[in-house]
């Protein structure tokens, strides 16, 4: 009877060989997918919902805190920067630089506008849209109340009083960064129990193939019952089964041999295609490797996509105009002869009409099957519409008007803005193509900002409206000729493909 345990334990030994190892490569595999914290998996399912209401929540009120200083810089230092007696192509030197760092390293705005971003559309897919529209209804509510609040702020504490309250308000982005959790601690139910049930499904088929490999090559190996083996009648029985199991043993372990390759073949093979690329990387000079390494680090294969860089440049051309604008409106208005006042109440008029626009984006566009970029340009045409009449006007009733159509135009352009890059590209590409759009805004910036100043102090301001509205117009253009270029090889393939069917 010791041999018959022995023989016992030996056969539970190899199953659990078997199991352990398989299990191990599991467990391995598994961890690397953990490890790389962009990729969610495909099988990630967003909350839609849920705590993701309170990250829209937050990063609204986290971009209303950090952007505020931004929106209201021609308010707080118009006067400022007069007594300075900066020119206007030194202001528009500052304001790009500012955007340049920012875009280049994440300073301050930089990375709370990428974090946000990214949080907003980590945690949202099929309510995306709706998500957006209230996180930015949320920052609206700046542009509505702060041109007051500046005006009485520079009243009381001057422009070095107010700034430093606004570096103070701006410290509020913290707490509403503690509200961005891992996604992975509010996600759904179905998405564990896949995982599970794909554990549970691959642990039984390994001893599924483990006990039809065996049983297979050795017909003869008998099947033992341990239930009644105690019991004298079947004392011989079970003797008789074990000198054939003695017979077989060899028989069974060349038979478990067999088996375990074709069991354990994905890790062998992962194994030996990841000892060829050392030895290829081995071989190949080291500048070279490294090189491969910071272009899958940065995911610049992206630039490969020509839709994709088509697009970032294209919204790069749109930001860069829609920031310049913002930035100069108050010295716009105030050299077309408007007061403080005026322009205080047309840049609040323009903050509610966008606030009500963007908290209805989801109705209004809820039967309509228009794409996000046909959304924006729809936007950015309204835009440069209303900069080419404001151009020739020096009415506050229609610069008023001009104003609310502005908020109207630019709560589509904001809005769907955001949405162009995470439709184009997967969410674990998402950072790196996010990343790369912002060093494009960031050169472009850097590289053509002063210009604008320069054109402004060579002519006026109304043909430096129009300038910008030029170049939102060759981002149009560009994105236009991709379509048509598109639509064409889509018609020539499908002409190809009838030919080639008549012929067959």
């Amino acid at each position: 009877m010791n041999d018959r345990s022995q023989d016992i334990e030996s056969n539970r030994t190899i199953v659990k060989l078997l199991l352990v190892k398989d299990k191990t490569y599991y467990v391995k595999s598994s961890r690397r997918k953990k490890c790389e914290k962009r990729d969610l998996g495909d099988k990630f399912i967003a909350p839609d919902g849920g705590w993701g209401w309170l990250v829209a929540t937050a990063s609204g009120v986290s971009l209303l805190v950090t952007v505020a200083i931004t929106q209201q810089f021609g308010l707080i230092f118009r006067d400022y920067m007069i007594t300075l007696g900066i020119t206007s192509s030194q202001l528009t030197t500052i304001i790009n630089v500012q955007i340049a760092a920012s875009s280049f390293s994440g300073l301050g705005r930089g990375l709370t506008l990428s974090a946000s971003s990214l949080a907003v559309n980590t945690y949202f897919k099929k309510k995306r849209c709706t998500a957006t529209a209230y996180q930015f209804g949320v920052s609206g509510i700046g542009p509505i109340c702060l041109p007051y609040l500046t005006t009485y702020l520079l009243e009381c504490y001057g422009v070095k009083g107010t700034v430093l309250l606004f570096a103070g308000f701006a410290l509020n982005s913290i707490p509403c960064s503690l509200v961005y959790q891992p996604v992975k601690w509010h996600i759904k139910r179905t998405f564990v129990n896949t995982e599970l049930k794909e554990t549970i499904e691959r642990a039984t088929l390994v001893l599924s193939r483990a006990r039809n490999n065996c049983f297979r090559s050795c017909p003869s190996l008998p099947m033992i019952s341990y239930k009644n083996s105690a019991n004298g009648a079947d004392k011989l029985a079970v003797e008789s089964d074990l000198q054939s199991l003695k017979n077989s043993k060899s028989n069974y372990k060349k038979a478990f041999t067999t088996s375990l390759p074709h069991i354990t073949k994905g890790k062998t093979i992962a194994q030996t295609v990841g000892k060829l690329k050392e030895k290829r990387d081995e071989k190949k000079p080291w500048h070279s490797v490294y090189y491969r390494k910071i272009i899958a680090f940065f995911d610049l294969d992206l630039l490969r996509d020509f839709s994709y860089v088509n697009l970032a440049v294209g919204l790069t051309l749109i930001k860069f105009v829609e920031v310049n604008f913002t930035i100069l409106t108050p010295f716009i208005l105030a050299d077309f002869g408007f007061a403080n006042s005026e322009i205080a109440i047309a840049m609040s008029s323009l903050g509610i009409s966008d606030l009500i626009i963007r908290f209805l984006i989801p109705v209004i566009t809820a039967k309509m099957n228009y794409n996000n970029k046909t959304f924006v340009i729809g936007g950015v045409l309204g835009m440069c519409l209303g900069r080419a009449i404001l151009s020739f006007t020096h009415n506050f009733y229609v610069m008023l008007t001009i104003f609310l159509w502005f908020g109207l135009n630019r709560a589509f352009r904001l809005v769907f803005w955001c949405l162009i890059i995470p439709a184009h590209v997967p969410l674990k590409r998402l950072p790196a193509a996010s990343g790369l759009q912002l060093l494009m805004t960031g050169l472009f910036s850097f590289a053509f900002g002063p210009l604008i100043g320069l054109i402004r102090d060579n002519t006026s301001y109304a043909v430096t409206l129009n300038c910008l509205n030029a170049l939102c117009l060759l981002a149009i253009l560009l994105w236009m000729l991709e379509d048509v270029v598109r639509r064409f090889k889509l018609k020539k393939k499908s002409k190809l493909k009838s030919v080639m069917d008549t012929l067959q």
